[in-house]
């Protein structure tokens, strides 16, 4: 249908309810927020029974006040028994017309979801989140620990060994392939050399790009066929050239093998990141801008908003398929399909010399930008949402924590004007119910973008005393790896 029946008016874009303040990605994750409460998990069982469970059916239906009309019962009617042409046509129109109910797959009562906090109260829809998990509330309890000093610069951390338990710090220009093995570029013949992580050569790799490899990151994890290994790996080069390769186990030895080369930049490129979970890479390059490419198909995709200096990291954040690329200024988070969700402007501070994301989802809001700079500091962005009223800092690289005004508060002075019930005149005047003929609705267009939201500075942590050059955040969001150019290792823990 092209138009409402009732109304006449025209359907085209989906209208988003007032207190979605015409942002659609504010509506989506307030859904998924509220699907993933400790309310919802409290009663989620409650939903199978009706839908699947042992209400679907029987007295136990009956009594749900849970019985359909019996036609949309799976095991109702048999058709192709129905010889008659016009019973058999009008018992499928019937069906069409009510739908089907969903096959019935549990007889008995389903188990209920276990909450993370059982003294919240049933009515509270709020997010479960660990107390002392890195997010902006608890960034003033972190604390750094020397762990060690390597013999050279770090230029990445990552677990590896067989248990991936032991903690592998590599030098500049190196990537982890394997568990016991990991790559080196950056020389003028192009190369991709393999070695063990005890240091012995195992693989070279020639002439990958014309010229210097200047970036790579694996793509996938290590993949098993038959009795041979191999890793996904994607490199950029002075070139200007993107290239996948399909780099072998060293033991036995073979020949790498090209995929695909992506060609769009036309200048260095400068950094490439890939996550296996959402098939996706983006590479960035010298001119600032940043461009997505689908991992399955191996094409271009789109070009992210563009920054005015070379791009210096990008992160893939494996959780929510956020996509996060900075230049030494400036931070800018994508959604996964492109738009633009959050800025970190940080002109005034020290260069940004690494960047990482830490794992928050949609329903815990401690996803934070965490961007580590020339002077050795690493500075935490993110938007707090459980303390309420606090002055923003002034300065973007005060060291004190500045905390901006908790979101879920202006959501509930959003429901509120919505609704009629703020006394203040300027701040109601002209909003009522979302029901009402007279409510205020946003009509989303083709091209609609979400409202940006500037992220605050939440900490600075100190601890190195050169520039930081990676930073390594874990899954279970309670602790982080730093790493700098001379060679320390911190670990910071709330």
């Amino acid at each position: 249908m092209d138009e409402n029946v009732a109304t006449g008016e025209e359907i085209s874009h989906v209208e988003l309810p007032t207190w979605a303040d015409g942002d659609p990605w504010k509506f989506v994750r307030m859904h998924r927020e509220a699907l993933e409460c400790d309310y919802v998990s409290a009663h989620l069982h409650e939903w199978i029974d009706l839908i699947f469970g042992y209400k679907q059916k029987g007295q136990a239906s009956i009594d749900a006040q849970n019985v359909f009309y019996y036609l949309t019962y799976a095991d109702a009617v048999e058709i192709d028994k129905i010889t008659d042409k016009v019973h058999r046509d009008a018992t499928i129109a019937q069906i069409n017309n009510f739908g089907q109910t969903p096959l019935q797959l549990f007889t008995e009562p389903h188990t209920s979801r276990l909450v993370s906090r059982p003294g919240t109260s049933s009515t509270v829809c709020s997010p479960r989140r660990e107390p002392m998990c890195l997010s902006s509330v608890n960034m003033s309890r972190v604390r750094g620990k020397h762990m060690s000093k390597c013999s050279g610069a770090v230029g990445f951390m990552d677990y590896g060994g067989e248990k991936h338990d032991k903690l592998c710090t590599l030098g500049l220009n190196c990537r982890l392939l394997f568990p016991e093995y990991y790559c080196q570029y950056g020389d003028k013949t192009g190369a991709l050399r393999v070695f063990h992580i005890e240091g012995q050569l195992a693989a070279v790799h020639d002439g990958l790009h014309d010229g210097v490899i200047t970036t790579a990151c694996l793509a996938s994890g290590t993949l098993r066929s038959g009795q041979h290994h191999w890793a996904t790996v994607v490199t950029g080069g002075v070139d200007g050239v993107v290239g996948v390769w399909k780099v072998p186990a060293p033991m036995p030895i073979k020949k790498i093998e090209l995929l695909r080369q992506l060609d769009g930049h036309g200048c260095m490129v400068t950094f490439v990141a890939a996550s296996h979970e959402y098939s996706v890479l983006v590479s960035g390059d010298c001119r600032g801008r940043s461009l997505v490419w689908d991992l399955n198909k191996l094409s271009y995709v789109r070009q992210l908003s563009q920054h005015s200096q070379p791009v210096v990291a990008i992160v893939v954040n494996d959780s929510v398929g956020n996509i996060a690329t900075c230049c030494t200024s400036e931070v800018k988070v994508h959604s996964i399909n492109g738009m633009l969700l959050q800025t970190v402007q940080a002109a005034g501070c020290p260069p940004i010399t690494a960047l990482a994301v830490t794992p928050g989802n949609y329903a815990a809001s401690s996803a934070m930008i965490l961007t580590g700079h020339q002077n050795g500091t690493i500075q935490c962005w993110g938007e707090d949402r459980d303390l309420v009223n606090r002055q923003s800092l002034a300065s973007p690289c005060s060291s004190r924590p500045g905390l901006m005004q908790s979101y879920a508060e202006q959501q509930i002075r959003q429901s509120r004007k919505s609704s009629g019930d703020l006394s203040s005149p300027s701040e109601g005047q002209g909003l009522s119910g979302v029901g009402s003929p007279n409510s205020k609705a946003y009509r989303l267009a083709t091209g609609a973008t979400a409202k940006v939201m500037p992220l605050e500075l939440c900490w600075t942590l100190e601890g190195h005393q050169s520039p930081v050059s990676w930073i390594h955040t874990l899954q279970d969001q309670l602790r982080m790896l730093s790493s700098d150019l001379d060679g320390n290792i911190w670990q910071w823990s709330a």
